[in-house]
C-alpha cells in the first residue's frame, strides 16, 4: 500500500501553493495612491483642456463678432451718399446743421438738407443705455433695391421714408408729406395717405424714375444687448422707417471710435483727419469728409476665471483701459466713402 505524504496534498497544480499570500496593507495602501495620482493627473489634463478649448472657442467668436460688425459697418458707409442717379452738388450746404433724424418740423426738409453731409456724429434721437466714452455714427443713404409702386401704397410702408430722383432732382416722402427739392427750389406736400403716382419725376428715356427706400442709419455701442445680460453691443437704429426701433447686431462690441478724413482740394482723397473728440469744425468739413476710419474694441462675451486683463489699448489714438476678466481685441478698418469720393475726382 502507497503512502501519500500530507506536505503533497498541500500543492493544487504545479508549483502553485494554495495557502499562496496576497497583497499586504502597504502594498494596497501603495498601490492605492499612485492609482489616486493617476486619476488626478488625468483630471487636471481634462480640465486644462477643456479651459483651453472653452479659451480658443470664445477667442474665434471674438474675432468672428469683430470681423462681422466691420464688414456691416463698411457696407453701409460704402452706400452712404448713394442717392441714385442724384447728383447732390448741385445742393449748397445748409447755413445750419440739420438734423436727419427729425422729419417733422418742417416736414422732410431736414432730410433733403442733410443729403450733402452723409455721414455725421450726433442727432437729437435718445439713444437708450449708450455706453458713455463712445462714438456715434450717422449715415445717410438711398437703398440699392428699387422700390416697387404697391410697396409705397400699402398702409404698412406708411411709416416709411421713400427718395425718387433724376439728376438734379428729388422728391422725398413720408406718410402724409412730400417735399421736391431742383436746386435751391424747396416744394412741400401734404397728402391724405401714401401715393405712388405722386413721385413723378421721369428718367430722360421717358420711363419713371427709380423710387428706393431712404435710410437713416445710427450706429452705437449699447451696455447690454438683452435686458440684464450686461453683454456690451453694436446696434443699429434708422428713426425714419418703421417703428424706429434699435436692433442688436453684434454682441461683445464694447467701444466704437471714429476718425475723420476731410478732403480740402476737392480731389477725393484726406487731407487730413479729426476725430469725434475733436469733431469737423464746420458744416463744410462734414460735407468734405471721404474717408472714415472705424476702431472698434471687442471681448469674450463670457468672463474667464482667473483671470484680470490689465492691457491698454489704442482705439485710433485714444488709450483706454477697461479691465476685467475678459480678452479683448481691437479690430480697425479705413473704410472710404465711394460715392461723395468719386464725385470729386471726375
Amino acid at each position: 500500500m502507497t503512502t501519500v505524504s500530507i506536505m503533497a496534498m498541500k500543492t493544487h497544480g504545479p508549483g502553485i501553493s494554495r495557502y499562496q499570500r496576497g497583497f499586504s496593507l502597504v502594498e494596497l495602501m501603495v498601490a492605492l495612491v499612485l492609482g489616486l495620482a493617476l486619476v488626478a493627473a488625468v483630471g487636471i489634463l481634462s480640465v486644462n483642456t477643456l479651459r483651453s478649448y472653452r479659451v480658443l472657442s470664445l477667442a474665434g467668436e471674438q474675432i468672428e463678432n469683430g470681423r462681422y460688425a466691420l464688414k456691416l459697418i463698411k457696407d453701409d458707409l460704402e452706400h452712404a451718399g448713394f442717392w441714385g442717379v442724384f447728383n447732390p452738388v448741385t445742393l449748397s450746404v445748409p447755413s445750419s446743421q440739420p438734423d436727419p433724424c427729425v422729419t417733422s418740423t418742417p416736414p422732410l426738409k431736414n432730410l433733403a438738407d442733410s443729403m450733402l453731409l452723409p455721414v455725421t456724429g450726433t442727432c437729437a434721437v435718445t439713444l437708450t443705455s449708450k455706453l458713455g466714452g463712445t462714438n456715434t455714427l450717422i449715415l445717410l443713404r438711398a437703398s440699392s433695391r428699387v422700390a416697387p409702386p404697391s410697396e409705397i401704397d400699402d398702409d404698412d410702408s406708411k411709416e416709411n421714408s421713400y427718395i425718387q430722383t433724376t439728376y438734379d432732382t428729388c422728391i422725398i416722402g413720408k406718410n402724409t408729406s412730400l417735399i421736391k427739392r431742383e436746386g435751391s427750389r424747396i416744394e412741400t406736400f401734404t397728402i391724405s395717405a401714401p401715393d405712388s403716382s405722386l413721385y413723378s419725376l421721369v428718367k430722360p428715356d421717358g420711363n419713371k424714375a427709380d423710387i428706393r427706400q431712404f435710410h437713416v442709419r445710427i450706429y452705437y455701442i449699447r451696455s447690454y444687448s438683452q435686458t440684464g445680460d450686461g453683454i456690451p453691443t453694436l446696434m443699429r437704429k434708422d428713426p425714419i422707417n418703421g417703428d424706429g426701433a434699435a436692433d442688436a447686431m453684434v454682441e461683445g462690441i464694447e467701444n466704437m471710435q471714429i476718425r475723420y478724413g476731410i478732403d480740402d482740394n476737392r480731389d477725393g482723397f484726406p487731407d487730413r483727419y479729426t476725430t469725434a473728440t475733436v469733431p469737423p469744425a464746420s458744416l463744410s468739413d462734414w460735407s468734405n469728409i471721404v474717408v472714415v476710419k472705424i476702431f472698434l474694441l471687442v471681448r469674450d462675451l463670457q468672463a474667464t476665471s482667473g483671470y484680470t486683463n490689465t492691457a491698454s489699448y489704442d482705439l485710433g489714438g485714444l488709450q483706454v483701459t477697461p479691465g476685467g476678466p475678459y480678452h479683448r481685441r481691437v479690430f480697425s478698418q479705413t473704410i472710404r466713402l465711394i460715392n461723395p469720393a468719386s464725385r470729386r475726382e471726375q
